[in-house]
C-alpha cells in the first residue's frame, strides 16, 4: 500500500481515526472543482469511462503540480548552494560537487536542475520545471552556442512543440520532402543523392517524433498504474468512512 497512508485496514484494526476522516472530507469540500479540458467526444468512451478518466486527469495534474513545485524548490536551493561553494575560483566547482555528492545526488540530476533554474532566471516562467530532459538540454545548448538569444526563450517554451520549434528557429522551417519520380530519374547523380539525403533526414525526424511520443505513452502508462493503486486505497478509505458513518 502507498507510503504515508492515514489508515490501517488490517483485519485486527477496529479503530478508525475520526479526525483523519473529517480532514479528508474537509479537503474534498474545500478543494476547487477540477474542470477537464479534454474533448472526450472524440475518444469514443462511455460516461462511466469518462468519469474515471477525468479522475485520472485530476490526480495526474495534482501530481505534476507537486513535482514541479518540489523541483523548483530543489533547483533554487542547488543554485544558491553553488553560488556559495563556487566563490573560490580554484576549487569552487569541486567543493560544490563534493557537497551534492555527499547528499547522494547524481551529477546529471543536479546540473539538469541548474539548467532549468537558469532558464527560469531568463524567462521568469516556473513552467521550465516541466520541460523534458531533451528540451532543457536543447535550449541550454542553443543558448551556449549563441544560435538563439535569451529573448527567444519565452517564445520557445510557450510553443506547442518545443523540439520542432527550436529546430526551425535554428535551421529554418523546412517543408517535408516531395519527390517527382520523373524529375528524379532525369536529374543528375549528384541531385539524386541530395534528394535521397533529404528523404533520409525526413525519416529520421519522423522516427525521432515517433520515439518521443512512445516515451510519453510509456510515462502515461506508469502514471495510470500509480493511479490504480491510489484509487484502490481511496476505495478502502471510502469503505471505512461508510462503516464509521453507519455507527
Amino acid at each position: 500500500m502507498a507510503k504515508g497512508k492515514r489508515f490501517d485496514f488490517s483485519k485486527n484494526n477496529s479503530y478508525v481515526n475520526k479526525d483523519a476522516i473529517r480532514n479528508n472530507v474537509t479537503s474534498l469540500i474545500t478543494n476547487p472543482i477540477y474542470e477537464s479540458k479534454i474533448d472526450y467526444t472524440e475518444l469514443n468512451v462511455s460516461e462511466e469511462e469518462k468519469g474515471q478518466l477525468v479522475n485520472y486527469e485530476q490526480v495526474i495534474f495534482k501530481k505534476q503540480e507537486t513535482i514541479s513545485i518540489s523541483l523548483m524548490e530543489m533547483s533554487t536551493a542547488l543554485y544558491n548552494a553553488q553560488q556559495i561553494l563556487s566563490k573560490q575560483a580554484e576549487n569552487g566547482e569541486g567543493r560544490f560537487c563534493s557537497w551534492f555528492q555527499q547528499l547522494n545526488l547524481s551529477k546529471s540530476f543536479v546540473y539538469r536542475c541548474l539548467d532549468k533554474y537558469k532558464l527560469y532566471l531568463i524567462s521568469n516562467m516556473e513552467t521550465v520545471m516541466d520541460l523534458t530532459v531533451k528540451e532543457t538540454a536543447m535550449i541550454t545548448k542553443a543558448l551556449k552556442n549563441n544560435t538563439i538569444q535569451e529573448d527567444d526563450v519565452v517564445e520557445i517554451i510557450n510553443s506547442d512543440n518545443i523540439t520542432k520549434f527550436l529546430d526551425e528557429k535554428i535551421n529554418g522551417q523546412e517543408e517535408p520532402t516531395t519527390v517527382d519520380i520523373g524529375s528524379f530519374i532525369e536529374s543528375t547523380k549528384e541531385e539524386q543523392k541530395n534528394e535521397i539525403s533529404k528523404i533520409k533526414k525526413d525519416i529520421k525526424n519522423m522516427n525521432d517524433d515517433l520515439k518521443s511520443k512512445k516515451e510519453k505513452m510509456n510515462e502515461l502508462k506508469e502514471e495510470i498504474n500509480e493511479l490504480k493503486e491510489k484509487i484502490k486505497l481511496m476505495k478502502e478509505i471510502e469503505k471505512t468512512m461508510k462503516i464509521e458513518i453507519a455507527k
